[in-house]
């Protein structure tokens, strides 16, 4: 199932919970702030987490002990405008202010976008189709939902997007891919160290994959996530033959390796998540 994430910013919006409810059924997943300086803090911080924004055309900028004015609208549209260089995220006008459907000067305000009327059921579910259709052509959208077992899991998701958007655009000739995939890997490494599969006298992180590829832990270590973990790591820690890795990748003589490795790498996120939950 698909399901889109979106930011809303409404200073009424406790007043509106069937709203997010009729978002639900649509499989649109609300996380609504009182003030633009809330939400747009919740934006900045997770970026790519949301697919879509909801702007209310009137309400509060930093506080609720403000009378409501359209200053936040234009902070947040701002603050979304000014990241495009690191993520489009669309956004939409979602107003119960009628005076504002007519007004020229407000809509070039909001750059000619469509109004949405709060008052109008058929507004509410045109918003839906919208949200989904435009957060549809996002490649971070695409990728989640493709990978949305990836991203049920406790990975850093934004490392993860990172190596999962160059799978998708097959940027095979950046080597700064690998240390994201080690990235990822002591995180997992921890982990086993935490639930006491890796001794935590092992400090070394080829020793970490040699522990746990040993024979013996086969019955919790599949034979094949053990081959997956020795390749991951002989082909990302540091020395010498990672020179000739990263430079065999650079000149294209590798093709292959950075989107083989992060296959890997996907299938022993999915075991060790598997595991845990087998083994809370």
């Amino acid at each position: 199932m698909k399901t889109y994430k979106v930011l809303w910013i409404d200073d009424e919006w406790k007043k509106q919970s069937d709203f997010i409810t009729e978002a639900e059924q649509e499989d649109i997943i609300i996380e609504a702030y009182e003030t633009a300086k809330a939400g747009m803090e919740a934006f900045m911080s997770n970026i790519n987490d949301w697919d879509a924004v909801i702007l209310d055309a009137k309400g509060f900028d930093e506080s609720a002990d403000e009378v409501a004015s359209l200053k936040g609208l234009f902070r947040a549209i701002q603050t979304i405008t000014e990241q495009k260089t690191r993520r489009i995220v669309p956004w939409f006008v979602f107003s119960g202010q009628p005076d504002r459907f007519n007004n020229e000067e407000f809509k070039q305000s909001i750059h000619g976008k469509e109004l949405y009327n709060k008052s109008i059921q058929a507004d509410k579910e045109k918003l839906f189709k919208d949200i989904k259709e435009e957060a549809g052509k996002s490649l971070e959208t695409q990728i989640r939902h493709e990978h949305a077992d990836i991203f049920a899991t406790n990975v850093d998701k934004s490392t993860i997007l990172k190596l999962l958007t160059a799978l998708k655009t097959r940027d095979n000739k950046n080597p700064a891919h690998l240390n994201d995939i080690r990235k990822i890997m002591e995180d997992i490494f921890d982990e086993c160290i935490a639930k006491g599969i890796i001794s935590s006298s092992i400090t070394k992180f080829n020793e970490k994959s040699i522990a746990l590829c040993d024979r013996s832990l086969q019955a919790k270590v599949p034979a094949y996530i053990q081959r997956n973990i020795h390749s991951v790591v002989e082909i990302t820690q540091t020395g010498s033959h990672r020179t000739k890795t990263d430079q065999d990748i650079r000149s294209g003589a590798a093709p292959y390796l950075v989107c083989s490795t992060i296959n890997e790498l996907l299938n022993i996120i999915l075991w060790w998540d598997g595991y845990k939950k087998a083994n809370p």
